[in-house]
């Protein structure tokens, strides 16, 4: 005879099951943080899978070509700047010799020959100004370029989160 029904004790117990499921798990949303300016990598701050804050730096970047870019720059405005002060100084002396030439045109001891060619010379110096000026501000938005570039070494995180992957070695480009 086979015992259908088994009885026992009625009593308060947890019940535990197991489940076995297949499936894939994925991040909400994932960020990449690229190097914004072409570096050798100094330093790295982060592990994979630690909770980073928005604006944690994450890496260092190495400094010594954007520092050099950065005094490159800076030398480039001063030239600039001497040009435009050798420019402005060439004109001065063109205005003369047109203020010059024009008195002795109006004594008959010069010819309107020499006068036209006073006053081609001072628009040539003034066109060396504009041109000094120019260049001096092309320098000086280099110099803000390459201090942009030195904020750029320290690589932050753009929104609190895991770090997913970190480089693991320092020295790559």
């Amino acid at each position: 005879m086979v015992e259908r029904y088994r009885t026992d004790t009625v009593e308060r117990r947890t019940i535990v099951q197991l489940v076995e499921a297949a499936g894939s798990l994925d991040v909400r949303s994932r960020v990449e943080v690229p190097a914004p300016i072409a570096a050798r990598l100094v330093s790295v701050a982060v592990q994979p899978r630690q909770h980073v804050e928005k604006g944690q730096v994450l890496a260092i970047l190495d400094e010594r070509a954007v520092e050099l870019a950065l005094r490159s720059a800076r030398v480039t405005v001063e030239a600039a700047s001497g040009r435009v002060g050798q420019a402005q100084a060439g004109a001065d002396e063109a205005g003369r010799n047109l203020e010059r030439a024009s008195q002795l045109q109006a004594k008959g001891l010069a010819t309107t020959e020499n006068v036209a060619n006073a006053q081609a010379a001072l628009e040539l110096a003034q066109a060396a100004i504009v041109a000094a000026r120019a260049e001096r501000r092309l320098a000086s938005e280099t110099v803000a370029a390459a201090q942009l570039g030195k904020s750029l070494a320290a690589i932050v995180a753009p929104v609190a989160g895991v770090v997913l992957v970190a480089p693991d070695r320092i020295g790559a480009a």
